[in-house]
């Protein structure tokens, strides 16, 4: 009530002409006239009164006096009759000598009597209603006859006192009280994670309390963690227009670098870098910033439109719908709550139409105009240089194995025929069933590639080879780090029991030794190995690859031992590609993403059986015996939104991983529809929940419609749904289940327990034991999570759910569209902060995540339209525009056909109507493979595992091609001859005072 008062003052203190007598002059019955509002604008008056140092109209002061005596000061006038509260006003008290409201139940529903203390639950009065009450001064809480306040009870003693003389089912009484029976498994489920927390703390506390003994693979994990960020590149900039001749031959490094010197560093990103315009991570990426940034000003548009909407029509409609807030227990005040909610809600409604049909044309306008922005931003975009401008894939190679050169091969033969130079050629091979093998083997070539390579055991077993276990090199330990392990022995036996809990991490956990592996056993590993079909060439100029591509397109295609080879220019990083995805045998991706989509559904069934239907049961017990939900089961159903979404990120996530997408972009967008189509499924279950218990808790406390009919009487579930009662109720929830359950606690949550905590946790570990150094110091303090575009799926998810809260009533739509903007404000720091400084080292070049993005905003405008369609049934004087029909069939039937033509009209725009407003033309660039691969370490060859493995082993090259991990491109050397020419440069890392590093 504070808060409504204070907005309300502040957008009135705003317009210019502000006359506040239109502010406190409401009409008689409404909220806003009750004893704190009118003092609030006595007060209000004054202020200005003597700010101004004039004199207020005496009409004005006429009115106020006007409304305080037909406000709180009112009373009845007689006793021991019966009255509707319909016809009683805001704040009406009864006489002094019967003071006490008394709801009469030999009538009509809604009819109250003025009675003495004594008279309280006798006769035809309500006969669980004996306790006189006598207010505690809020806002029409007038003394009245209420029921004893005991959880469940089904009938009250007579004795005046909070106790109850009969339980309602599920409950058993002891000592004048209900309990319900089912406490004691709320008791086992605090009592165990009350148990695991404080065995965390006990863990922690510990943990924190070790000696120091490891603060040299400390540095050494924090340092790796720093070099896996994002860091500023050397891109080559040419300082001629694209098409114009290149006027020196020296390219001018960009983002303040001078040289390209050995001991040159390449800084992070500062935190001041705008996302909108600068892409650090790919086109894809700064579409995405752009897309949130897109949702935080369509939110503020559709906020300001309201409020201008509310400020210079009927300011009534800020309150709509919070009539019954805190009157569950005054009965006389929940009556006048919905006789007055109904007549605003009737009042309003052709206001409410308006704005719907205002806020439709809006948002698809500007859902299409900004569809076709993105389309051609990207293209822009990605007219810059990049990796995927010097290559194609080359498609229809035989599944020949690693014997042979086949690289130089398919070089040669390409060369010959279009006379086209070739940098390289990067076959991908078919090492998916040996996947732990080969990244194992790469993650040792990309630490040192001089270096003899050490493996785990599993990997040997996947190798087949009879392997000689070694131990691991020695560890320089300083003197005070050996005096430190000296007296780790004297450790006791409870410290040591505490400590073994550090085995559930796997950093921890994985094995000390790893088995020397003999290079001829590499070889003939490598020599295993199948070509997968397909391979990227590689062209030393974008000209000529497209030449190149044209040539043998026009020529039917190229014949390599038997096979039809052709290239493909697509739009792609080698970033993006995923790798260990390509098989000989072609994956059915549609088989297998329905297969994932069956196993989401299965999750999705598992959280209900195991969660949510208990949940289900027991919040259905409490609504069935008429107990409004408690902040303890609010809190509960937060925990359960909040887990359930996340617990559907990392199923989806897990399963769009497995389907075997070739590419990233396309598995991103998999993974965004996916999440998008659980969590609204989630969306679904929690709010049909939510409205299914406000039902069974209004029917058990015989809750009315505003016509006098019981809540359980009406007829059809549009009256249901219309009725004020249901309206406020599943407003309130929808509104409470955006904010904060969805708009902002998982994204406060997230940086704590994904990155925050497991990097507190592991950095303690590492610092306290010795064993953890090097590579096993850099697995236990790497970033855990890596970036994806699930964030599309967060924002749709919460647009829709605030489209929800305009089917209902109008109070709820700016809190719930100021709350959007808030949250999503915080939303777009924290991601900013979170991808220059929190994730490592990542690419999204392609746009169909965004293109996918576009294409869901079909919902929500389709949901505007069939919100405006549904509420415009049987509106007076609109039944020209909309013929008014009161069957729910058919109803429901035109709802239908207005969302599916909306759906019909917006996917015809985006096909072909954004695609034509979007063209820019593409001219190649003027700047060399090589050029770019000197400033870049991630190319098409020092991504590709086998493909440096094999430069190794196979060609023997000296120096090898070398691997590119996030954090280890200061190990990289030159070798033109496999296209790599990126030297090794140090990365910039960051300072941790926290742990003296």
């Amino acid at each position: 009530a504070l808060w409504r008062t204070a907005f309300i003052l502040l957008v009135t203190a705003l317009r210019t002409t502000s006359p506040v007598s239109s502010f406190c002059s409401w009409p008689k019955g409404s909220q806003y006239g009750d004893a704190p509002t009118l003092g609030v604008c006595r007060a209000f008056i004054q202020v200005r009164s003597a700010v101004t140092k004039g004199e207020w109209p005496v009409s004005m002061s006429q009115d106020m006096e006007g409304l305080l005596e037909d406000g709180s000061m009112n009373r009845m006038d007689a006793c021991f009759q019966s009255v509707s509260a319909g016809k009683t006003k805001e704040g009406e008290h009864c006489p002094a000598d019967c003071p006490f409201w008394a709801e009469d139940l030999g009538t009509s529903p809604c009819v109250f009597q003025c009675v003495t203390a004594d008279r309280c639950g006798t006769g035809r009065l309500n006969p669980n209603a004996t306790i006189p009450e006598r207010g505690d001064g809020r806002s029409g809480a007038s003394p009245y006859c209420r029921t004893c306040k005991v959880e469940g009870c089904q009938r009250c003693y007579r004795n005046r006192e909070d106790k109850c003389a009969e339980c309602k089912t599920g409950y058993h009484s002891v000592d004048g009280g209900c309990h319900s029976k089912f406490t004691h498994v709320f008791g086992i489920i605090l009592g165990v994670t009350g148990t695991l927390v404080l065995a965390f703390l006990a863990w922690y506390i510990e943990l924190l309390c070790r000696p120091a003994v490891n603060m040299e693979g400390l540095r050494e994990g924090l340092n790796f963690r720093s070099r896996t960020k994002l860091h500023q590149g050397f891109e080559v900039r040419d300082t001629t227009p694209r098409g114009g001749a290149q006027t020196s031959g020296q390219p001018e490094q960009m983002r303040g670098t001078a040289s390209l010197g050995q001991n040159q560093v390449r800084p992070l990103w500062p935190l001041t870098t705008n996302l909108l315009q600068q892409q650090v991570a790919g086109p894809g990426m700064t579409l995405n910033f752009t897309f949130q940034a897109a949702v935080i000003v369509w939110s503020s548009l559709i906020l300001v439109i309201w409020l201008l909407l509310c400020l210079f029509t009927d300011q009534g409609l800020f309150s709509l719908g919070f009539f019954g807030d805190g009157t569950w227990d005054a009965p006389i005040q929940y009556c006048r709550s919905i006789f007055i909610g109904h007549h605003e809600q009737e009042r309003l409604h052709h206001w409410k139409l308006k704005f719907l049909a205002i806020a439709y044309v809006v948002t698809f306008a500007l859902s299409i105009i900004f569809a076709a922005a993105q389309h051609r931003r990207f293209v822009t975009m990605d007219d810059a240089t990049t990796m995927g401008d010097f290559a194609a894939l080359c498609v229809g190679l035989p599944h020949f194995e690693g014997t042979e050169r086949a690289e130089e091969e398919i070089k040669e033969l390409i060369e010959k025929v279009t006379e086209k130079k070739v940098t390289g050629v990067s076959i991908c091979w078919d090492y998916n069933h040996a996947q732990a093998l080969v990244d194992e083997l790469s993650e040792e070539l990309a630490d040192d590639p001089r270096k003899i390579p050490r493996i785990s055991h599993t990997s040997t077993a996947t190798m087949g080879a009879d392997l000689t276990i070694g131990p691991e090199p020695s560890m320089r330990m300083s003197t005070s780090e050996r005096v430190s392990l000296d007296d780790l022995k004297k450790v006791p036996k409870w410290k040591t029991m505490l400590r073994a809990a550090d085995m559930v991490f796997p950093a921890v956990s994985s094995p000390v030794t790893q088995a020397e592996v003999d290079k001829e056993d590499i070889e003939q590993f490598l020599k295993g190995l199948r070509c997968s079909g397909k391979a990227f060439v590689v062209f030393d100029r974008e000209d000529e690859r497209d030449a190149a591509t044209m040539e043998i397109s026009r020529m039917g295609g190229l014949r390599y031992k038997d096979n039809l080879v052709r290239l493909q220019v697509q739009s792609f990083e080698p970033e993006t590609v995923l790798w260990q995805n390509f098989t000989c045998v072609p994956r059915n991706l549609k088989i297998r993403m329905l297969c994932g989509v069956g196993f989401i559904f299965l999750a999705l069934l598992l959280w209900l059986a195991i969660v949510y239907l208990p949940y289900a049961w027991f919040s259905g017990r409490a609504a069935q015996a008429g107990t409004r939900p408690s902040k303890q089961a609010g809190i509960l159903f937060m925990l359960i939104v909040v887990g359930g979404n996340q617990l559907m990120y990392l199923i989806c996530s897990i399963v769009t991983d497995r389907v075997g997408f070739l590419w990233r972009g396309d598995q991103q967008a998999a993974y965004m529809c996916t999440y998008i189509m659980a969590c609204l499924l989630n969306v679904v279950l929690d709010v049909s929940l939510s409205g299914w218990k406000a039902y069974q808790t209004m029917v058990t406390q015989g809750t009315h419609a505003s016509d006098g009919r019981l809540l359980e009487d009406l007829d059809t579930m549009e009256e249901i749904f219309k009725s004020y009662p249901m309206q406020h109720e599943m407003g309130r929830t929808i509104f409470y289940y955006g904010f904060p359950c969805c708009f902002l606690v998982p994204f406060i949550l997230e940086p704590f327990f994904a990155i925050l905590l497991p990097f507190h946790l592991m950095a303690e570990l590492v610092r306290t034991r010795p064993e953890l150094r090097k590579r096993r110091a850099e697995s236990a303090l790497k970033i855990m999570v890596n970036m994806d575009l699930g964030r599309y799926a967060d924002i749709h998810v919460n647009i829709i759910i605030a489209v929800l809260t305009l089917f209902f009533p109008s109070g709820f739509t700016a809190p719930t569209f100021f709350a959007l903007t808030a949250s999503h404000v915080y939303l777009y720091c924290y991601d900013h902060y979170r991808v220059l400084r929190c994730v490592p080292e990542f690419c999204f070049s392609k746009r169909v995540v965004d293109d996918w993005s576009n294409l869901l905003m079909i919902t929500p405008c389709a949901l505007l339209l069939t919100c405006l369609v549904f509420k415009s049934n049987c509106t007076p004087g609109k039944s020209w525009l909309i013929p008014c029909t009161t069957g729910g069939v058919d109803l429901f039937t035109r709802c239908l056909g207005a969302c599916l033509m909306h759906v019909s009209v917006h996917l015809i725009l985006l096909i072909w109507f954004v695609p034509w407003l979007g063209r820019v033309r593409h001219r190649p660039s003027p700047i060399s493979y090589k050029q770019l691969a000197s400033t870049s370490p991630a190319t098409w060859f020092s991504l590709n595992p086998v493909h440096c493995l094999r430069s190794r082993y196979f060609y023997e090259d000296k120096p090898c091609c070398s691997f590119y991990r996030p954090g280890k491109d200061h190990t990289m050397l030159k070798n033109a001859n496999r296209g790599s020419y990126y030297e090794a440069k140090q990365s910039e890392v960051e300072a941790y005072p926290l742990y003296h590093c």
